[in-house]
Order: C-alpha cells, then structure tokens, then sequence
C-alpha cells in the first residue's frame, strides 16, 4: 500500500490521482519496496506499506503521520504495524525521505502482538500530538483494544516521542491511554 496524493475534483464528484507520495511498490532491480528512508537514525529503513495518514502543521512545518510496516524493522527497532511520521513539503507535493521515521513500533513476541494502527496528528497550544491506536492480539484473539496518545518533539531530523529517541513501543509507558475498550465490549463484527 502507498500513499497517493488526491484531489477532489467538484465538477465530476470524483477523486483524482494528483500524484504518488510514498511509492511503496517494488524496485524490478532489488526487489524491495522503493520507500526508502535517507537520513537521520533511521536512514536505510525501508517502508513496505504506507496507509490511514493523518496531517498537522506544527510552528510551520507539515507532518504527515501514517500507519506503515518496514521490512528491515528490526535493525531500527520496529516491528509489526507502526506509525510513521515525515515531513511533507505543501510546495513540492513531496515527502522528506531524510526527515521520516518510525515514531511508535507494534510489539511482536510469539503468540502475542500489540499495533500502533491509525496514528493522528494534532496540533494543541503550541504543542504537537500523536494518537494510535494499540491493539493486541494473542493467539489471533484480539484481547485488548485501546488509544494511546504521547507528545511528539523535535529530534534532529523528525519527531520523536518526548522522552525518547527513536522508536517507542505501542506499549511505551511515555504514553497516555485516552480510551480503552473494557472487557464486556464486544469486538469483531
């Protein structure tokens, strides 16, 4: 999945492609997807899927966060569904390959995995924000189900979580649960 950049278009009622922003589909060459990270501590990380983003400006600058998997996660410290934020360039249409980063990582142990699905952004007096939510599964069964929001500061080349560097767990205690499915809830469909 890659971002696609849109625009409605009032005449026809319809969508139209304007452009592609994260191209995700595979180089014929390498055989890995073309989303490449190019700087900062996760230069080198590459995006497999991109999707579900989100935008706030924040003292000027556009952040676009994303719900994204990495191939080579690991090396970087992510895994499973995580949330994504870069810098996106209104003038240029473009997103910044050099200031992107895995934000907030899902957990993967066996038999248990936590996401850090359908990030937001919000910008609130002064202050940037990213909301997910952090899903569990163990065994296939979802068993927990809630949304989770921390501060995002500048770290050099993105934003990070304040209070750290680099990726966070979807399970991170530098985070705040806003809401959280009890017990009794019914989930599925």
């Amino acid at each position: 999945l890659s971002l696609m950049l849109d625009r409605f278009d009032w005449g026809s009622g319809k969508f139209e492609v304007v452009k592609p922003l994260l191209d995700t589909s595979l180089d014929p060459e390498t055989g890995v997807s073309r989303a490449k990270i190019t700087g900062g501590a996760m230069k080198g990380a590459i995006i497999r899927s991109a999707y579900d983003p989100s935008v706030a400006v924040h003292k000027g600058t556009y952040y676009l966060a994303y719900e994204c998997t990495v191939e080579n996660g690991a090396h970087f410290g992510a895994y499973g569904t995580s949330s994504c934020v870069s810098v996106y360039h209104p003038d240029t249409r473009t997103i910044d390959f050099a200031r992107t980063a895995v934000v907030v990582s899902g957990v993967v142990k066996p038999g248990l995995t936590w996401a850090a699905a359908i990030p937001r952004l919000l910008e609130w007096s002064g202050k940037l924000y990213l909301y997910w939510s952090a899903g569990e599964r163990e065994q296939g069964d979802v068993t927990d189900w809630r949304v989770r929001g921390a501060e995002l500061v500048a770290n050099g080349s993105s934003v990070a979580i304040k209070g750290r560097d680099g990726p966070v767990p979807s399970t991170t205690s530098l985070a705040t649960d806003l809401w959280r499915r009890q017990a009794s809830d019914a989930v599925g469909g």
